[in-house]
């Protein structure tokens, strides 16, 4: 009677367990399909042609993403091999949302950036304006001035290239000492125009860095993706 009894007990055991694992496949599978579908209806179109545009729109991502990490991470099955599945989906998707939140944060920064090298081209043309029109009518000591502002980079040498010659090009104005204040002046803003866009494209840089590799992680985030939905449903007995 007593093993009649444990035996029953163990088909009842067995009987829990699957039902278990049914209902908890279930709600693993409708939380997912749900995520994929709201994704698929998400309204995001990135045009880096407009930065001010791409941010807002990366912005936009970057939500969407995270109020679905939260929505994935309130999954927590009993069922130990489905928990081990949606564990890592669950990672997934976390590092899909950090990905998005950093591209979100460097569009936001590269928006800002174009507006602020706009005004700093209009400052250091200013300013090489005004140090010219200064030696015009006050040549004394201009000489040197004007050696070294023939020596003024171009864009069209190469991003890199361009920052450094442009911050050695900065370098050597801040190195004159004109003696007459008509002309120390105007030459002295235009060292400051420099050194402005000077750090404006070591932050573009130090931002595209940023936007790459996070470009990079959301793309490795994504293409694992398919692998764990497919884990999930090979567990769950899911076509």
């Amino acid at each position: 009677m007593m093993k009649m009894l444990s035996l029953l007990g163990l088909v009842a055991l067995l009987a829990l367990s699957g039902c278990t694992k049914q209902k908890e496949c279930s709600e693993t599978i409708d939380t997912i399909n749900g995520t994929v579908e709201r994704f698929d209806k998400l309204d995001v179109q990135v045009n880096m042609t407009d930065p001010t545009k791409a941010a807002e729109q990366m912005k936009k991502l970057a939500k969407a993403v995270e109020e679905e990490a939260e929505k994935i991470n309130k999954l927590n099955p009993e069922t130990p091999e489905l928990k081990k599945h949606v564990e890592a989906y669950q990672e997934m998707v976390a590092d899909m949302a950090k990905a998005t939140k950093a591209l979100s944060a460097a569009a936001k920064d590269m928006a800002e950036l174009e507006s602020g090298m706009k005004k700093s081209q209009k400052d250091l043309s200013s300013t090489m304006e005004a140090v010219n029109g200064a030696c015009a009518t006050n040549a004394a000591g201009c000489a040197e001035i004007a050696a070294k502002m023939q020596q003024a980079p171009t864009g069209s040498e190469g991003d890199e290239i361009f920052m450094k010659k442009l911050e050695a090009f900065g370098g050597m104005l801040k190195a004159l000492s004109p003696k007459n204040p008509k002309v120390a002046a105007p030459l002295t803003q235009l060292v400051k125009a420099v050194e402005g866009q000077v750090a404006l494209l070591k932050k573009a840089k130090k931002t595209e860095k940023s936007g790459g590799d996070a470009a990079d992680a959301l793309n490795k985030a994504t293409d694992a993706e398919d692998g764990l939905v497919s884990a999930i449903n090979t567990f769950c007995g899911a076509p």
